[in-house]
């Protein structure tokens, strides 16, 4: 009969479990992909149900601005006077277009000051900005005629 010293059970590979209680790796990496993706499955739906807002009215518009200037100077705050949804073209007026360049990528947000698209400006014509916006996210909309369209310097 060998003596064992006392403790000499507690290595490492005693004190993990058998292998035949173990789970594979790759069961415990599904399942954690599992869990996320219904997590994520699950907010994504619940921001889907919630409508965007309508474009803001003239005053809102006008509240709207103030407090985007107020939070940043520099900001540029156009509305949308046109949408031609057709070719994803949106023209932007009431803005100081000199202080634009082509290039220049907007964000068009609604009377809740949310973003619903971001577009890119493509020509400066007769005091407006012809803006490509981009496709569009679930739950967000198309910019609409009085939405504002802003750029932060």
């Amino acid at each position: 009969m060998t003596r064992s010293r006392p403790g000499a059970d507690l290595t490492c590979q005693n004190l993990i479990a058998p292998s035949r209680f173990r789970a594979p790796s790759s069961l415990a990496v599904a399942a954690v992909i599992l869990v996320s993706y219904l997590g994520g499955c699950r907010s994504t739906n619940e921001a889907a149900s919630e409508k965007p807002a309508p474009a803001p009215s003239q005053q809102q518009a006008s509240e709207i601005r103030q407090q985007l200037m107020a939070e940043d100077p520099n900001a540029l705050v156009g509305e949308v006077v046109d949408v031609l949804p057709e070719s994803q073209m949106a023209a932007v007026g009431d803005v100081d277009v000199n202080r634009f360049k082509v290039h220049d990528t907007l964000v068009f947000i609604d009377a809740a000051k949310q973003p619903q698209s971001t577009g890119e400006v493509l020509r400066i014509v007769n005091g407006q900005l012809h803006v490509r916006y981009e496709p569009l996210h679930k739950g967000k909309r198309a910019p609409r005629n009085g939405d504002l369209a802003v750029r932060a310097q």
